[in-house]
């Protein structure tokens, strides 16, 4: 099933990316995460998705199954990866 519009995302573990409890981001697709590989965990969920926000458990590697780009939220998620990278 395809998923489009703005959605309400969950934020579950504390990260360096969002101290928000819940995000609206846009969502456009229509494939997503099936499951994860040992070294990653879940940041975030919805009522669409499991894994809306991943990270690695060591390294600064995140995921995001929504657009951060086109999301008021997520422009602030960029944001702060910009500051943990330097940029």
């Amino acid at each position: 099933d395809r998923i489009a519009g703005e959605q309400t995302v969950n934020v579950k573990a504390a990260n360096p990316l969002t101290d928000k409890k819940t995000l609206r981001v846009l969502e456009s697709h229509g494939y997503s995460i099936a499951r994860l590989p040992e070294t990653f965990s879940v940041i975030a969920d919805s009522g669409n998705c499991e894994f809306e926000m991943i990270a690695h458990e060591k390294q600064r590697l995140f995921g995001t199954q929504f657009h951060p780009e086109a999301s008021r939220d997520g422009l602030e998620i960029l944001a702060n990866f910009a500051k943990l990278t330097g940029h």
